[in-house]
């Protein structure tokens, strides 16, 4: 029998597309997939239809478009008539539309030109995506950024409203980009169940800082717990996301993360975290 949704995200940023990864995780109760237009070298929505298309209907499916193939390389552009043939791929490469769709990463064309024209542009993308939700090529709309800061000048007071923001989160993410994710989600007003975290491990679970850092700490006394899974816990908190997105290909490294989810935090300790956090931003 499966467990309840977890929020729990299976990302497939570097895990393989295997069916066995995706029955295991519907068993362990994660029951939403996050991908990309550019993954498995543009290939991932194709594959996922093609080991487990049968499957696919008990995920909720998130995806990106934003990075394009040009010169055997990803290239990023946020041309409208790009992102709506992207998203029109998208569905038809999954035989079905993805449930959330995403700009991926529009900081990546938006670095350098004026407020005015970032803030032109990023509307233009905003518009493609809602467009695309509008015409049934997806459920809802969002964006998700590595580097929110840059975003922030984009967003103006007429900029449309997306469903979803996904940001890093966890204890690797710095002070700077917390409290731009956190600003930008206001900005957008994203509800809270639209707030979505990804790269709890700063992309790397076996990086030698986890030998180091003693993340459970942050859990409330007489809980058994790796600290990976301290970790995963506390990326649920900074910042408050209903999501987090984690990668793995290793079925049982994902029933150690499942697990995690309902491990108590000692709110006390994670608070002070926070002041200390929130002092380095100011």
């Amino acid at each position: 029998m499966h467990r309840p949704d977890l929020g729990v995200v299976l990302g497939l940023y570097r895990a393989e597309h295997r069916r066995d990864l995706l029955e295991g995780a519907l068993n362990l109760g994660i029951r939403a997939l996050d991908t990309s237009f550019n993954y498995l070298d543009f290939a991932s929505h194709r594959t996922l239809a093609q080991v487990a298309g049968d499957l696919l209907p008990q995920f909720t499916i998130s995806t990106k478009i934003g990075f394009f193939p040009r010169d055997k390389q990803a290239h990023h552009s946020l041309e409208p008539d790009r992102l709506r043939e992207a998203a029109e791929q998208t569905a038809e490469d999954l035989e079905r539309a993805p449930d959330v769709l995403l700009l991926h990463n529009p900081e990546s064309s938006l670095a350098h030109p004026p407020t005015d024209k970032a803030r032109e542009v990023l509307a233009e993308a905003f518009g493609a995506l809602a467009q695309a939700a509008e015409d049934g090529l997806c459920g809802q709309w969002g964006l998700s950024t590595w580097k929110p800061l840059p975003l922030l000048s984009a967003v103006g007071p007429d900029t449309a409203k997306p469903d979803v923001l996904m940001t890093r989160a966890g204890l690797l993410v710095d002070a700077a980009t917390l409290r731009a994710g956190e600003e930008l989600a206001a900005a957008l007003r994203i509800e809270p169940e639209g707030r979505w975290g990804m790269s709890p491990f700063g992309g790397d679970g076996q990086h030698r800082i986890w030998n180091v850092f003693d993340a459970t700490m942050f859990l409330d006394r007489d809980q058994e717990a790796s600290n990976l899974q301290a970790a995963l816990r506390v990326a649920f908190e900074v910042p408050a996301v209903a999501r987090v997105a984690v990668g793995t290909g290793n079925v049982h490294h994902l029933k150690e993360l499942a697990d995690a989810v309902t491990l108590r935090l000692d709110q006390a300790r994670l608070s002070n975290y926070r002041a200390v956090i929130n002092e380095r931003r100011s």
